[in-house]
């Protein structure tokens, strides 16, 4: 090495000062990066058990779903009941020909019921099927 490499050389190192700057700066570095680190690991542990929760509450509330559907179900068989007997007697008394104003709109109304009754059991249906 010619003397003019070396003044290169030495020159372009560092003294033991920079050197111990450098390294001071890295472990500053590297602390910030690591009480960053420490609060993402705390937000997450956050989000992890927000999201338990979450789970929680989403599962008694298809829990209560369900038994409200099985509810409305059960009320719209017992309805059904009553409307079939009712539409039994209804048939009995136009078989006999009855020719009443009064008698005329309630079979009418009946039709009616009977129609919506069938589309609500079927949209119940495909509810309970989602579920």
């Amino acid at each position: 090495m010619t003397k003019a490499e070396r003044k290169k050389f030495i020159k372009d190192t560092f003294s033991a000062t920079e050197v111990g700057v450098l390294i001071e700066d890295m472990q500053n570095g590297i602390q910030v990066i690591g009480e960053q680190f420490g609060d993402l690991k705390k937000e997450i542990k956050e989000i992890k058990s927000e999201l338990g929760e979450f789970k929680d509450e989403m599962g008694e509330f298809r829990n209560e779903t369900k038994a409200n559907f099985k509810a409305v179900f059960d009320y719209l068989s017992r309805i059904e009941d009553d409307f079939v007997a009712l539409k039994e007697k209804m048939e009995k008394l136009d078989d006999e020909e009855t020719n009443s104003k009064d008698f005329k709109w309630l079979k009418n109304k009946v039709l009616e019921i009977e129609k919506k009754l069938e589309e609500y059991k079927k949209q119940q249906t495909m509810l309970s099927a989602k579920m």
